[in-house]
C-alpha cells in the first residue's frame, strides 16, 4: 500500500506484461505519471494545461468524490524528458497468478534511457 507513481509502458522487449499501467515507488515524486518510450526513454506525463480544477459551490450538486471535479481544458498533455539516473523497479498494476509469481522489471536508466533490465519475481527474487 502506499503512494506510488503510475509508468505507461510502452517497452516491450521486457515482456508483454509489462506493457500498459505499472507501478512504481523508485522515482522521487509520489502520485505522478510517466511513460516509458518503445526505445527505452522515460518522460513525465504533465496534465497541468490539460485539466483545469473547479471548486463546486455548497448548493450545487456535489459530485461522489467532493466539492471537487476535474474539467479538460481541450488542450493535450504534454511529455517531458525525465532524466532519472538510477535503478528503477517496476510492476504491473494487476496481476492475475500467484503472489510469488508477480513479476518485477528491473531497470537501469542512464540521464532517462534504459541501459539494462532483468525480470524477477517476488519469490526470492528469482530471475525469469
Amino acid at each position: 500500500m502506499g503512494m506510488f507513481d503510475t509508468v505507461y509502458c510502452s517497452f516491450d522487449e521486457a515482456g508483454e506484461i509489462f506493457v500498459g499501467m505499472n507501478q512504481t515507488k523508485s522515482f522521487d515524486k509520489a502520485l505522478m505519471d510517466y511513460w516509458l518510450s518503445p526505445n527505452g526513454e522515460l518522460f513525465e506525463v504533465s496534465r497541468g494545461e490539460a485539466w483545469d480544477l473547479e471548486i463546486k459551490e455548497s448548493g450545487e450538486d456535489i459530485p461522489p468524490f467532493g466539492m471537487f471535479q476535474w474539467i479538460p481544458t481541450g488542450k493535450n498533455e504534454r511529455l517531458r524528458p525525465y532524466l532519472f539516473h538510477g535503478v528503477a523497479v517496476i510492476y504491473p498494476a494487476s496481476f492475475e497468478g500467484p503472489y510469488d509469481e508477480w513479476p518485477d522489471l528491473n531497470l537501469v536508466f542512464n540521464r532517462g534511457k534504459v541501459e539494462t533490465y532483468h525480470v524477477t519475481t517476488k519469490a526470492y527474487g528469482r530471475i525469469l
